[in-house]
């Protein structure tokens, strides 16, 4: 795969990014470095979540990871951001994920021989997931952090049968159908949602129309596969989720990690740190959480900084 650097910029820390070119798509891939050339301690891949874009984390996530030395690797996936396709629209999670592998494997290229993690949030978290089952294969990641990862979907969420026949069909006549409401509105602590709402409705790179016929058969059939390879998963990992996340159940968490009726990830380093009484975007919780939240994040990556099986 070739990356394209079109643009640099010197700011509180090194921005770069890049277009990778696939098949007559192609996919935004920004990176985030310490300033005056220092290396990088480790790798972080990060998978932002459904609707957003990479650039919607420099301030809340990627800064503080920056300024503890981390490089940061961000792709706007499909149909997100600044990479092309219907804006909204995806067909595949393996899809996703396998851009995720090719940026993970570019990331390494560039500065090799050290750590490598990956951080996905909500949606990206199922991403960061799916892409981890074929880098752990080859060992090529040393862990994974999991924001409020979207994996389970309870029965209560899933349509009656009628709708979902009308729908599948839908998905190969008009896949791209906007026909289905999200989660708008539940997204933040209701103090700072209506603002978190009105600045992603004037970010023209966030995606503010309804789900996507496709995308939503898409989404339903990689929750499917993810409970069926969730106990082959094996990487060190941490699990964040806020007790009172009304967009992706805590259930998630709880499956991932293996808390009782859960059988969990295979992994036998794994933690799960929960915020009680918060909402599903961490990062926009009170100044002394949120720092608690980014804090912990940096703490476990520099506790496994040792594992260092990437080379």
């Amino acid at each position: 795969m070739e990356f394209m650097i079109w643009n640099n910029m010197d700011t509180t820390f090194r921005i770069e990014r890049n277009h990778r070119e696939v098949d007559g798509r192609f996919s935004c891939v920004q990176s985030w470095l310490p300033p005056n050339a220092v290396a990088p301690k480790a790798l972080v891949i990060y998978s932002h979540g459904y609707t957003a874009h990479a650039g919607r984390h420099v301030g809340n996530t990627f800064s503080g990871l920056v300024d503890a030395g981390y490089g940061v690797f961000a792709i706007d996936h499909q149909g997100h951001g600044r990479s092309s396709g219907v804006h909204g629209y995806f067909s595949s999670v393996d899809n996703l994920a396998a851009d995720l592998i090719e940026v993970t494997r570019y990331a390494r290229k560039q500065h090799p021989g050290i750590p490598c993690f990956m951080y996905g949030l909500s949606f990206g978290g199922l991403l960061a997931l799916r892409a981890a089952m074929d880098l752990q294969v080859g060992d090529e990641l040393d862990g994974v952090v999991l924001q409020a990862p979207l994996i389970v979907v309870g029965n209560e969420a899933r349509p009656p049968f009628y709708m979902y026949v009308a729908g599948l069909i839908l998905s190969y006549v008009l896949p791209e159908l906007a026909i289905a409401g999200g989660n708008s509105g539940i997204n933040a602590r209701p103090e700072v949602n209506q603002d978190f709402m009105d600045d992603c409705a004037t970010d023209e790179l966030s995606y503010q129309g309804k789900l996507r016929v496709g995308t939503g058969f898409a989404l339903q059939a990689g929750f499917d596969a993810a409970q069926k390879y969730l106990v082959a998963f094996n990487l060190p990992f941490l699990v964040q989720h806020g007790t009172a996340d009304r967009a992706v159940s805590i259930e998630s968490a709880k499956a991932l990690y293996g808390e009782s009726p859960y059988e969990g990830a295979k992994s036998e380093d794994k933690t799960f740190l929960k915020y009680e009484g918060c909402h599903h975007l961490l990062y926009l919780e009170e100044e002394a959480t949120r720092k608690k939240v980014e804090q912990d994040v940096i703490d476990w990556l520099d506790a496994h900084m040792d594992a260092g099986k990437a080379d």
